[in-house]
C-alpha cells in the first residue's frame, strides 16, 4: 500500500505520510518496536517539511513516537515527547478541536 501510495501521490505528499505513520502503528502492535520507530521518525519528517513543526499532524505523529518511548522504557523521553504534542496542539488547534488538548493532558496524567 505504501508503494502505490507513493506512486500515486509521489514521495513527499501528506498521504505517505500517513501510510508511514499507519505501517509504524501496525509494526507497534506485532511488537516490532524498533521498525515501528522508524516508520514514525519517516512520518515526523515528512509531515514537518510540508507543514512545518506547528500542525496537527506533527503532534499527532509525536505521540505516537512518545508511545513507543515508552514501550521501550524511557518514560521521561515520552514525556517530553508528549509535552511537545500537547504544545502544538495547544497553539493550532481551536474550537470543537481543542478536545485534542483534554487528551494530551489525560496521556500525561493531568486532569
Amino acid at each position: 500500500a505504501l508503494r502505490v501510495c507513493r506512486r500515486v501521490c509521489g514521495d513527499e505528499s501528506r498521504e505517505v505520510a500517513t501510510a508511514l505513520g499507519n505501517v509504524g502503528l501496525v509494526l507497534f502492535n506485532q511488537g516490532q518496536i524498533e521498525a515501528s520507530m522508524a516508520k514514525y521518525e519517516d512520518a515526523h519528517a515528512m509531515y514537518v517539511l510540508l507543514h512545518g513543526e506547528d500542525h496537527e499532524d506533527v503532534a499527532r505523529v509525536l505521540v505516537n513516537m512518545a508511545a513507543v518511548l515508552d514501550a521501550q522504557g524511557k518514560g521521561s523521553e515520552a514525556v517530553a515527547m508528549q509535552e511537545k504534542a500537547l504544545g502544538i496542539k495547544r497553539r493550532t488547534l481551536v474550537g470543537s478541536d481543542r478536545n485534542g488538548v483534554a487528551e494530551e493532558l489525560l496521556n500525561l496524567g493531568m486532569p
